[in-house]
């Protein structure tokens, strides 16, 4: 059984490290490496990954932190490449694994690009914004 406490607790932390990002309290790649620090925690406690970047991975960029419009798409590639790259490879410079087209395109190899920007990736059409 999971631990769902320590997703929403990891989820508030993400949240309040992106307000932190946005108010220019400091730069991106620190902001990367909290948002990476808080999703490991979650392994601390048999909790679901993607519970600590659940609001901000339904309208936010994992790597370049766009923050998306309603109708844009974002991606997780996660569900068709393990086969064809080492995702690992590609995700070490990233929050998480949520990703905006033009981020999937300069990211990964251009042999696996139009398999990322499927249906089958998609992780989501964005409905709301989040501030």
């Amino acid at each position: 059984m999971s631990c769902h406490q320590i997703g929403h607790a990891a989820n508030h932390m993400v949240n309040c490290i992106f307000k932190k990002y946005d108010n220019g309290e400091f730069g991106k790649d620190t902001a990367k490496d909290l948002i990476r620090t808080a999703v490991d925690l979650i392994g601390y406690c048999d909790g679901n990954e993607y519970e600590a970047y659940e609001t901000a991975g339904s309208c936010r960029c994992g790597n370049c932190f766009k923050k998306m419009k309603i109708g844009e798409n974002l991606y997780q590639p996660s569900y068709s490449l393990k086969n064809s790259i080492d995702l690992e490879e590609y995700m070490e410079n990233c929050a998480y694994d949520v990703f905006c087209e033009d981020c999937v395109k300069k990211i990964f190899p251009e042999s696996v690009v139009e398999n990322i920007l499927t249906e089958e990736c998609l992780y989501e059409t964005v409905y709301d914004t989040w501030d």
